[in-house]
């Protein structure tokens, strides 16, 4: 089989979570509007119980070691408690994106390369580097997430890809997140200033992050779609962006070692 070293670099991304569309529309704020913290907790109770989900993820802007542009895929639960993931990803490679397919599966990783040709490696590989399982782990998970959401408010209703959501807007501390999102800990020291105030407030810009989940407007207020955005990675760049959505929650996947 083909050696292929990029393999820790592709997980750390794809296992992180999956894309989404951007957040650029208003959503429906007319009506009375759920209180946000009712809605986040019982999204973080039904996500705490996932078995399995499909997701898809897009990063926009660059992250430390992070090279994929975009991934999909699905997790798994096995009966051991182990997770099994399989899918494929948009990796940057010098000028060029290069589709990598992958298979995550009891103590060994699949990638395979354009060309066919196929690496196997023990699965300490990547999930030292990033464990696929932290998606479904109630303390560093999506659950956890939901649930340090800081200055939480609903901003409205929308309709994604035809289902009804309601969209819920906070912020994480980097603390919080650093352990389920990529590359949030090499950000921007605040530059040198003279008024407090400015100083502050840009300490705070660096130690937090904007999110915007969309929830299911139904009893279990699964989450959909997440927006998280980052701070520069050098003061004056542009804000980092890493946008997820998970669909078809609990339905069977099966992930099997490439033949």
């Amino acid at each position: 089989m083909a050696t292929f070293p990029r393999a820790r670099v592709l997980f750390a991304a794809v296992t992180t979570a999956g894309l989404l569309a951007g957040c650029g529309s208003e959503p429906d704020a007319s009506g009375p509007l759920p209180e946000p913290t009712r809605l986040l907790g019982k999204a973080a109770e039904t996500s705490q119980r996932l078995q399995s989900a499909q997701f898809s993820v897009s990063v926009n802007g660059q992250l430390p070691g992070i090279t994929v542009q975009s991934a999909d895929g699905a997790l798994t639960r096995t009966p051991t408690g182990q997770v099994d993931a399989k899918g494929s990803a948009q990796v940057q490679r010098s000028d060029q994106l290069v589709k990598l397919d992958y298979v995550l599966t009891g103590d060994t990783v699949y990638l395979r390369n354009p060309a066919g040709d196929l690496t196997e490696a023990p699965a300490t590989t990547v999930t030292s580097v990033y464990d696929p399982a932290i998606l479904l782990d109630e303390r560093r998970g999506v659950s956890n997430l939901l649930r340090r959401v800081d200055q939480a408010r609903t901003e409205g209703r929308e309709t994604i890809e035809g289902q009804e959501t309601i969209r819920v807007g906070g912020k994480l501390s980097k603390e919080h997140a650093e352990a389920t999102i990529p590359g949030i800990e090499d950000t921007a020291p605040a530059d040198d200033q003279t008024d407090d105030q400015a100083v502050e407030e840009d300490q705070e810009s660096q130690e937090t992050i904007e999110v915007k989940f969309w929830l299911a407007d139904s009893a279990a207020k699964e989450p959909v779609r997440a927006w998280f955005q980052l701070p520069p990675a050098t003061k004056g760049s542009g804000a980092r962006m890493i946008e997820l959505s998970l669909a078809k929650f609990n339905e069977p996947v099966t992930v099997n070692a490439p033949a």
